[in-house]
């Protein structure tokens, strides 16, 4: 434990190193920093986020803002973009709720057509029954049917609609990838 105390400490001065000027200079900053009773050394830019009871033993050090930004605030790493500035997250997010509306309709599609495959099934068993009952079966593969229809028309504009987006992101040149 000592060992990494010791480390770190070293480590710290190598990247903060004391400045001969005034800490109100522009370009300078200061860094707070003290250790804790689990001997824990802790850093902070902000004198007020120092705990009290060890504000009689910070350490001030002054660093120049160059290293301020790289080293106490290193850069985000800039996402991907495509010709229109968007990322990755917009392209996922706009073709999310189309995927999740094809699966679905998928889905029911399927589950509809095999229902109606079911009832053909038994209306041929069934043909040689009296009319009331051809006319309930007929009745019922008509629903399925317009189901199956209701169902197709949702796949098809989700479909549509999923090449529409896969052609604006070809366009801004946005990966390919983030559309699957």
């Amino acid at each position: 434990m000592k060992e990494k105390l010791c480390f770190v400490f070293c480590l710290c001065l190598l990247l903060f190193p004391l400045s001969v000027g005034n800490a109100a200079e522009e370009g300078t900053s200061t860094i707070y920093k003290w250790v804790n009773k689990d001997l824990v050394m802790n850093f902070t830019d902000d004198y007020n986020k120092v705990p009290l009871p060890y504000r009689d033993k910070i350490e001030r050090e002054v660093v120049t803002s160059t290293l301020t930004q790289e080293v106490i605030y290193p850069k985000r790493e800039e996402k991907e973009r495509d010709s229109w500035g968007l990322d990755e997250t917009y392209w996922r997010e706009r073709v999310r709720p189309w995927k999740e509306r094809l699966n679905e309709a998928t889905a029911n599609y399927e589950n509809i057509s095999n229902q109606f495959i079911e009832k053909t099934r038994e209306l041929i068993q069934v043909r040689l029954g009296g009319d009331a009952q051809l006319e309930y079966m007929a009745y019922d593969l008509d629903l399925l049917n317009e189901q199956m229809k209701k169902y197709q028309a949702d796949m098809t504009e989700a479909d549509g609609m999923l090449r529409k987006v896969s052609k604006e992101a070809a366009e801004t040149r946005a990966n390919p990838d983030w559309l699957r």
